[in-house]
């Protein structure tokens, strides 16, 4: 999708960093609006790098393995948090929440 915003200044934006500079142990931050609350954060630490799909028994609708790599945090991801973004110590963008792992609590 593509969105025009019509704006007189400059508006801010976030900057953007990199996963795949992110270690096991490293303090992350989850922005979103879980369960229909606006501005919520949570803070956690990554678990691990480049989980995939397949690791957390998942498949597409095919059955086929699907091999994208996740970053699996404890962070508090709720529904609702999906598409907000997973900020390093920094304040930089490293990922896109997506997807709590049910039953894993």
């Amino acid at each position: 999708a593509v969105v025009r915003v019509n704006h007189h200044a400059a508006l801010p934006a976030a900057e953007l960093g990199s996963s795949s500079d992110l270690r096991p142990g490293e303090f992350v931050v989850a922005l979103g609006a879980p369960l229909g609350l606006t501005n919520s954060v949570s803070f956690g630490i990554v678990s691990a790098i480049e989980r995939t799909r397949s690791e957390l028994g998942l498949h597409d609708s095919l059955g086929a393995r699907n091999t994208t790599a996740y970053i699996q945090t404890d962070a508090s991801i709720n529904s609702g948090n999906s598409g907000g973004p997973l900020l390093d110590v920094h304040g930089r963008v490293i990922g896109v929440n997506t997807m709590k792992a049910m039953g894993m609590d």
